[in-house]
């Protein structure tokens, strides 16, 4: 997975979402996603079933700049794998679960709020 990096001083706002991608600002990304505050990944998975701790490790591994994880897990409300649910109160890293358009919505808000988020976005119809 290739680490897109933002511009220093500019919020990773989501703009847009559905038809498979998002709009971040106003480049079009297809794909699920991950998100935070510095830039983003593409997940490379196209259900929340396929994302496992093998995926999520890498992204968080040294990350102490994040405090929750928002999942959004398309368009269903889905529990977080156990594996993860455990390495993340391991690490001490809060987390929620909504469907991809709220986790959107709130992951703005958090950003603009200047709090340490992370999302992690499945792509919608």
């Amino acid at each position: 997975m290739e680490f897109n990096e933002a511009s220093q001083n500019e919020l990773l706002l989501i703009s847009g979402y559905g038809s498979k991608g998002f709009k971040i600002r106003t480049q079009r990304l297809e794909g699920s996603l991950f998100l935070e505050q510095r830039g983003f990944y593409t997940l490379g998975v196209e259900k929340f079933e396929d994302l496992t701790l093998k995926i999520m490790e890498p992204l968080l591994e040294g990350k102490k700049c994040i405090e929750i994880i928002l999942f959004g897990t398309g368009e269903n409300i889905k529990f977080v794998p156990k594996e993860i649910q455990k390495y993340l109160t391991e690490k001490k890293i809060a987390f929620d679960i909504m469907n991809t358009g709220a986790a959107a919505r709130t992951f703005n808000v958090l950003q603009m709020e200047s709090r340490k988020v992370a999302a992690v976005l499945i792509a919608v119809e």
